[in-house]
């Protein structure tokens, strides 16, 4: 079976990437293999972080709540896989 879109939700990476380059080339070799990163905006209230900040983080890469998109996503045939 092969994968043709793979999403996940996450924020404490993001935040660790801001300045370290290996971390940020790893972000960058899952975007290339079609991984999209989908950022919690309520987690960034929370933590006192801006978009801006965060290592290649678009408008369409955020999500108002982690959780009720993880929902939609499983909803659309999406598989939850819980570190």
């Amino acid at each position: 079976m092969q994968i043709s879109c793979f999403k996940t939700c996450l924020l404490g990476y993001f935040i660790e990437s801001m300045n370290d380059v290996d971390k940020q080339m790893a972000l960058d070799s899952l975007r290339f293999q079609n991984v999209q990163f989908l950022i919690c905006g309520n987690t960034l209230l929370a933590y006192q972080v801006k978009r801006q900040d965060l290592y290649e983080v678009a408008e369409e890469d955020m999500v108002q709540a982690g959780l009720p998109t993880i929902v939609a996503l499983q909803q659309a045939g999406y598989i939850y896989v819980r570190p």
